[in-house]
């Protein structure tokens, strides 16, 4: 339903390497800042509980990534570097321009390593459909780096030049979403009025 997930021998080795970490104290895993408590909504340890929604579980491993000076917030200049390592790491082939596979297996790898598994297929295909200006099934660069632009632009909401988790995560939530279907709420006609059609 998600797509192509985390090949198998590819998350175990990383996933006790990640719990030996843990219980020597060398490391305390991932731990998710927004989950729902037990309980449901309103109850269980920690507060009222918050629903998961697209993008919460991908933001903290990302920002933790690409946030070079640890302010807790990606620059425009962190943000954009850090898109440029992904998609040299990701052009497997070398032939500058990323194909929706490569997108896929490096979102891949970058979420298995801090042990998350999470639909990469959904958010590479938005990327794609969203970056794609010649229709050609491939990323040049000069299109990824406009798409990483746009992005970043109207990602960062309350216009400080840095986006913070929640900025992430609603942005990453937006892209997750993308070509899902949209419905507008439907207003009643007044009472006794006949509803108009539209052919």
């Amino acid at each position: 339903m998600f797509g192509r997930s985390v090949a198998l021998r590819e998350f175990i080795p990383r996933r006790i390497e990640s719990v030996t970490a843990q219980l020597s104290g060398k490391s305390k895993g991932y731990v998710p800042q927004n989950r729902m408590g037990r309980g449901g909504p309103g109850g269980g340890p920690g507060g009222p509980g918050v629903m998961l929604r697209p993008g919460m579980l991908e933001a903290p491993p990302l920002l933790k990534a690409l946030d070079s000076d640890q302010s807790n917030a990606l620059s425009q200049s962190e943000y954009t570097s850090g898109a440029k390592q992904f998609f040299t790491a990701a052009d497997k082939d070398k032939n500058a321009s990323l194909s929706l596979e490569e997108i896929t297996n490096e979102l891949d790898n970058l979420l298995a390593t801090a042990g998350i598994m999470a639909p990469s297929f959904v958010v590479a295909r938005s990327v794609q459909r969203t970056a794609d200006s010649n229709h050609d099934g491939q990323l040049s660069a000069a299109e990824w780096n406009d798409a990483v632009l746009k992005h970043f632009g109207s990602w960062d909401t309350n216009k400080n030049s840095a986006i913070d988790e929640p900025e992430l995560a609603a942005g990453l939530g937006k892209l997750m979403t993308q070509g899902f279907p949209q419905f507008e709420p439907v207003t009643p006609p007044p009472s006794g009025a006949k509803p108009t059609i539209k052919n």
